[in-house]
């Protein structure tokens, strides 16, 4: 009589993709309520190969995570050699391939209905699959977050919240305006300066105290040919 497994899914993948694996792979499941099991988790001190055995006892199916690393490595191939061997056994195909990054696959794998995640768009569909398989909930994917960098455009006040590193420098411009009425922001081409002033400096402003109460009124210009005439323009006068 077979026991019932321990847990859906055992994990077999290389060093090489554990950061992948680690952090979206495991991270996935674990919101679908997928019960896995990886090296990762065996006891120290005890025979790896009967760690594995034992594993792949335990589990319901067993996923590779498939890469060039992975194959590279003699010792996965026993792995998946003998999850297979014990599949055989029990005459079962508890393998599931999981291709992560485009590897010519021995006829043993190659001859198995496969899952493909090589691009990013494609990790979700793949997730929601093996899910599906495994009987449970596909789990709910956030949606991307935007860039916190917006390239070569210079973060403005809106973008404030993104904006850090750079607190002694709007420290030292709200000193320097309390103890002078005019100061200049001076540097090249792309070091900056639009960004400190825009998303540093005059959302510290707002929020100081060191000036009293009442309200900033905030006027951009380029001078132009004619700074007086952009000057007067910009401040509505």
């Amino acid at each position: 009589m077979v026991q019932a497994a321990q847990y859906d899914l055992f994990i077999s993948y290389a060093d090489a993709d554990r950061a992948w694996v680690e952090g979206y792979l495991l991270d996935s499941l674990k919101q679908a309520g997928v019960r896995y099991h990886s090296e990762a988790a065996f006891a120290l001190g005890t025979v790896r190969i009967l760690e594995f055995e034992r594993a792949i006892q335990q589990s319901d199916r067993t996923l590779l995570v498939l890469s060039p690393a992975y194959l590279a490595d003699g010792f996965n191939q026993f792995i998946d050699l003998l999850a297979q061997c014990y599949g055989f056994d029990l005459a079962t195909w508890p393998v599931i391939p999981f291709i992560l990054e485009p590897v010519k696959l021995p006829p043993r794998l190659n001859a198995l209905v496969k899952l493909t995640a090589t691009n990013l768009d494609e990790w979700e569909e793949a997730i929601r699959r093996l899910c599906a398989e495994l009987k449970r909930p596909v789990p709910a994917f956030l949606p991307k977050p935007p860039c916190p960098y917006p390239g070569m455009i210079p973060f403005s006040q809106e973008d404030s919240d993104r904006f850090f590193g750079r607190d002694q420098e709007v420290q030292e411009l709200l000193n320097r305006l309390y103890h002078y009425p005019f100061i200049t922001v001076i540097g090249s081409s792309g070091s900056g300066k639009s960004s400190l002033v825009f998303a540093g400096f005059i959302p510290a402003l707002r929020q100081s105290g060191l000036f009293g109460a009442g309200k900033w009124m905030v006027r951009t210009m380029r001078p132009g040919e004619t700074p007086l005439i952009a000057l007067e323009a910009a401040l509505g006068s």
